[in-house]
Formats: C-alpha cells, sequence, structure tokens
C-alpha cells in the first residue's frame, strides 16, 4: 500500500514527504560516490565545485541561441580539462570514456540550436 501511494497518481502529503525523502538519501549517497571517486584521482574539492559551476552555466547558456555556441564550447573545454587531468593522474580508461564526451558538443553546434531560423 506504501509503495502505490509513493508511485501513484494520488499523492498525500506523507506520500511526497516519503519520496522528497528517498531522492534526498538517493542523490546524496550518489554525491558521495561521486565525491569519493573524483577524490582519488587526485581532484580537489574546489575543482569539483568550480567544474560543477561551469557545467551549470554551460548547460544554461546552451538554451539560449545567442550563447548556444559558448555554452557548447565551455562543455567542450571543461572535457578537454577532465581529459587531460585523467592523462596525467595516468587513469587511461576514464580517459577514454571521455572521447564520446568530448565529440557531442561539436556534433550538436553542427546540428545548430532548433529555435533559430536556419
Amino acid at each position: 500500500m506504501q509503495t502505490r501511494l509513493l508511485l501513484g497518481s494520488r499523492l498525500t502529503p506523507s506520500a511526497i514527504f516519503l519520496r522528497s525523502e528517498l531522492q534526498l538519501w538517493i542523490g546524496s549517497r550518489l554525491i558521495s560516490q561521486l565525491t569519493a571517486m573524483m577524490t582519488s584521482f587526485q581532484l580537489s574539492k574546489l575543482f569539483l565545485k568550480v567544474v560543477a559551476v561551469l557545467t551549470l552555466a554551460g548547460g544554461l547558456m546552451i538554451l539560449f541561441p545567442l550563447t548556444f555556441f559558448w555554452g557548447n564550447y565551455l562543455n567542450a573545454a571543461i572535457i578537454l580539462v577532465l581529459m587531460l587531468h585523467f592523462l596525467r593522474v595516468g587513469e587511461y580508461n576514464h580517459l577514454l570514456m571521455e572521447i564520446p564526451f568530448i565529440a557531442m558538443p561539436f556534433v550538436i553546434q553542427y546540428l545548430k540550436h532548433p529555435l533559430t531560423g536556419r
């Protein structure tokens, strides 16, 4: 019954609270695992915060046609910095995993912003 309240279309205040608590727990656990993984790559917490802010800024810039190019450029630059760091640390598996992600901003740039007149 509790699962149905959480997943059903009829949401009670207690179900909303339980859902948000579950998402908060899962999110904090994922963040702690991600932080542990990134610190194993010798990345400081300040660097992680800067990368997070720049990634969010790049994502917001992609939404608007006037800053679409610079948002894609910023995302590609962040990925390139991470790839160079993985190369410096010797994490070649992670370096190779980033190759498709470095190509994505250029493919998106080629396809152009959907709201601009072609």
